[in-house]
C-alpha cells in the first residue's frame, strides 16, 4: 500500500514536471541534442568502448570454469551472464564521469549564463542534461549490445539446437493458475474423539483427502442418537519450538474451513467432479491448535469395499484464515500434486515434434523445478530421481517419466492435444505410495511451469537493454541532480556509491535477514543474542535499503541467462519502479538548482 501511495505521488509530481518541459521543449531540445554531442565526442567514451568490445569479444573464447564439464551450456550461460554485467558496468562508470563533470564545468566555465538567457528555465537546463545522459547511454548500451549478440551467435556456432533453443529461445514462462492436493491417508479411530482426520498443514482449494480405516473399527465409535459417526478434523498446524503456531494470522477469531465430503472415488486424480459434488460443510477451528469440534456424518457417505475397509472423501473448498506456505512444501507417499493452466492459446505455446509414437505432430514443453529428498530428510543433491507425471489427452490418463535431479530445472514434452478446446491443461505429478523420495515445490522457484514457443533472441535482447537502461537513467538523474549542488567530485563518488549499494542491495537484504536468525540446520547464525554492534549494522543497511535503489529489480540477467522472455510486465513493473527513484531525484536536484545563485 505506501508502495502505491508513492508511486501515486510520483506520477502527480512527473505530470507537474512534464508540463514545465513541454514549456521548454526548444530550449530542452537543444541542450539535450548539445549534451549528447559532448558525450560522443568525448575521450573518455570511445577509451571505454575501445576496451569495453575487445573484453566482450574475449569472453567467446574464454575457457570458462566448468565449461569442460558441463559442455557448450556451460559456456554459452557464462558469457551471457559476464556481458550484461560488463555492460551495465561499462554504461555506469562512462555515464557517472561524463554526467559529473557537465555541469560544473558549465557552471565553471562560465557557459551556464549562455544556457539560461536562452530563455531556457534551470528546469530546462537539468531536464535537458538528463535527456541528453539518458539517450547517449542508451546508444551506448545498443552498441555493445549489438556486439554482444554477435559474439554469442559465434559462441553457440557448434552447439546443439537443443542448447541453442534452450538458451537461446527467449521463451516466456507461463505459471499455472491454480494447483490443489490428491492425498490418501488414514484415518486415526480414538474412542474419546471419533474418527480423527489430519489434512495437511496447507492444504490449497479444491484439495482432495482420502481417509481409510479398518471397519470393524467404527463399531467402537459412540455414535449419537441418529447413528451418525464422530469426526474430528484437524489441519495439523505445525508450531516452533516455543509451541507457536506457524503458517497462521494472529489474531482472528473466525478460524474455520469450508469441506465438502465426496464420494471416495472422485478424490482419485482423473476423476471428473460432477456439478452437485457434495454439500458444503462450515467446520469452526481452535485458532491456536487448527482442530475442529467433533462433528456427526452420516454413515451413508462411508464407503465399505469387500476386503474390510471403509473410506471417506473431503474436498477443501476453502481454509480461513488462509495457511500460508512461505517455504517449501512437501509431497510424501501416495500423494499427488495438480497444476492446472487455464486460458491457454495453443499457438503461443505449441512447436513441431518429432518424438512421438503417432509420428510427427504439435508439442509443448513442460519446465519442472523441484527439490528432491530421501527419508532421511537429505537432499539428493546430483542424483538423478525418476519423477512420474500425467497429463490428459482424450479423456485418458497419459504417463510421462522424467530423469530430475534436485534444484534442477528439466523439461519434457507433452502432446498440444494434452490442452483441451477451453484452453485448459492439467498436470499432475504423482509420488508413489512407499516412494523413499519427497519432492518439494513452494508455487514461485519451485514448481511446474509451461514454455512459449521460442521467440527472437535479438528482439529479447533489445528489451533487456531498455530494462538495463533503467539502471543507467537513475544513475544519471542522481549524477544531474547532485552535480546541481556538489563538486565534481563529491557527485561522481555519490554515484558510485548509489550504483554499489544498488547493486549489492539483495546481499544487504540477506544479511539483515541472517542477524539473529537460525541457520538451515536449526543453528545459530551468530554466536549468542545479537549485540549491539548487530543493531547498528541491520539499522544501517535497512537504511541503505530505503534511500538506494535495489538494481536487481532493473535487471534482465537472471531471464537472459536462463533463456526466458524479457516480458513486456517486467518492463512495465522496472519502469514503475525506476519512476519512482527518478521522480523523487529530479524533485531534490530541481529544488536546489532552482534557488542557488551562480556566480
Amino acid at each position: 500500500m505506501v508502495y502505491w501511495l508513492l508511486q501515486s505521488l510520483c506520477f502527480c509530481i512527473l505530470a507537474a514536471m512534464v508540463i514545465f518541459a513541454v514549456k521548454d521543449r526548444d530550449g530542452i531540445r537543444a541542450i539535450s541534442y548539445q549534451t549528447w554531442k559532448e558525450a560522443v565526442r568525448s575521450k573518455g567514451f570511445w577509451i571505454v568502448l575501445v576496451f569495453a568490445i575487445p573484453l566482450l569479444f574475449g569472453l567467446t573464447f574464454a575457457e570458462v570454469a566448468g565449461s569442460q564439464k558441463y559442455g557448450e551450456e556451460w559456456k554459452i550461460r557464462n558469457t551471457l551472464e559476464w556481458s550484461l554485467r560488463l555492460m551495465s558496468l561499462f554504461t555506469a562508470i562512462t555515464a557517472i564521469f561524463l554526467t559529473s563533470l557537465s555541469l560544473p564545468n558549465d557552471m565553471s566555465e562560465r557557459r551556464i549564463y549562455t544556457l539560461i538567457s536562452k530563455p531556457v528555465s534551470r528546469w530546462g537546463v537539468i531536464c535537458g542534461k538528463v535527456v541528453g545522459f539518458s539517450i547517449f547511454t542508451f546508444t551506448m548500451l545498443l552498441l555493445m549490445a549489438l556486439f554482444m549478440v554477435i559474439f554469442i551467435r559465434w559462441t553457440a556456432r557448434d552447439a546443439s539446437d537443443e542448447v541453442k533453443e534452450r538458451l537461446l529461445g527467449s521463451r516466456e514462462l507461463i505459471q499455472p493458475t491454480k494447483s490443489s492436493l490428491h492425498t490418501y491417508r488414514k484415518a486415526t479411530v480414538s474412542i474419546d474423539l471419533g474418527l480423527f482426520l489430519r489434512l495437511r498443514p496447507h492444504s490449497p482449494p479444491e484439495s482432495m483427502f482420502r481417509f481409510v480405516t479398518q471397519t470393524d473399527q467404527l463399531a467402537v465409535l459412540k455414535r449419537d442418537s441418529r447413528g451418525r459417526i464422530p469426526v474430528v478434523i484437524s489441519l495439523g498446524r505445525q508450531t516452533d519450538k516455543e509451541g507457536k503456531p506457524l503458517n497462521t494470522d494472529q489474531g482472528v477469531k473466525d478460524s474455520h474451513i469450508v469441506v465438502q465430503i465426496v464420494d471416495p472415488a472422485l478424490t482419485e486424480p482423473g476423476k471428473p467432479l460432477p456439478a452437485n459434488v457434495g454439500t458444503e460443510m462450515k467446520i469452526p477451528l481452535d485458532p491456536e491448535r487448527a482442530v475442529s469440534p467433533i462433528i456427526y456424518l452420516d454413515r451413508k457417505h462411508f464407503v465399505t469395499t469387500p476386503n474390510g475397509l471403509t473410506s471417506l472423501g473431503i474436498r477443501v473448498v476453502k481454509v480461513h484464515p488462509p495457511t500460508r506456505s512461505n517455504k517449501l512444501d512437501f509431497l510424501r507417499s501416495a500423494e499427488t500434486r495438480r497444476w492446472i493452466f487455464a486460458g491457454l492459446n495453443k499457438k503461443d505455446i505449441e512447436i513441431d515434434s518429432q518424438e512421438f509414437k503417432d509420428g510427427p505432430g504439435k508439442e509443448i514443453t513442460v519446465q519442472c523445478n523441484l527439490r528432491l529428498m530421501n527419508r532421511s530428510n537429505y537432499y539428493t543433491g546430483s542424483k538423478r530421481i525418476d519423477l512420474g507425471f500425467w497429463y490428459y489427452r482424450d479423456g485418458e490418463r497419459h504417463f510421462s517419466s522424467v530423469h530430475a535431479r534436485d534444484g534442477r530445472k528439466q523439461t519434457f514434452v507433452i502432446p498440444s492435444d494434452a490442452v483441451d478446446p477451453s484452453g485448459n491443461l492439467v498436470i499432475d505429478l504423482e509420488c508413489p505410495e512407499g516412494s523413499p523420495h519427497y519432492y518439494g515445490y513452494d508455487g514461485q522457484e519451485y514448481t511446474v511451469n509451461l514454455l512459449s514457443r521460442p521467440r527472437s533472441f535479438e528482439f529479447n535482447v533489445l528489451k533487456a537493454v531498455a530494462m538495463l537502461s533503467g539502471q543507467i537513467i537513475i544513475i544519471v538523474v542522481v549524477a544531474v541532480s547532485a552535480s546541481t549542488f556538489l563538486s565534481w567530485p563529491i557527485t561522481a563518488l555519490t554515484a558510485l556509491f548509489v550504483y554499489f549499494c544498488g547493486s549489492m542491495a539483495s546481499m544487504f537484504g540477506e544479511i539483515i535477514g541472517a542477524i539473529g536468525s537460525q541457520g538451515p540446520h536449526g543453528a545459530p547464525t551468530g554466536s549468542g543474542e545479537p549485540t549491539i554492534l548487530h543493531h547498528i549494522m541491520k539499522f544501517i543497511l535497512e537504511m541503505l535499503q530505503v534511500v538506494t535503489p535495489n538494481l536487481d529489480r532493473l535487471s534482465p540477467m537472471e531471464m537472459l541467462s536462463q533463456g526466458y522472455s524479457v516480458t513486456f510486465g517486467s518492463l512495465f513493473s522496472s519502469f514503475l519502479y525506476m519512476n519512482l527513484f527518478v521522480t523523487l531525484s529530479l524533485s531534490v536536484g530541481w529544488v536546489v538548482f532552482k534557488y542557488r545563485s551562480i556566480n
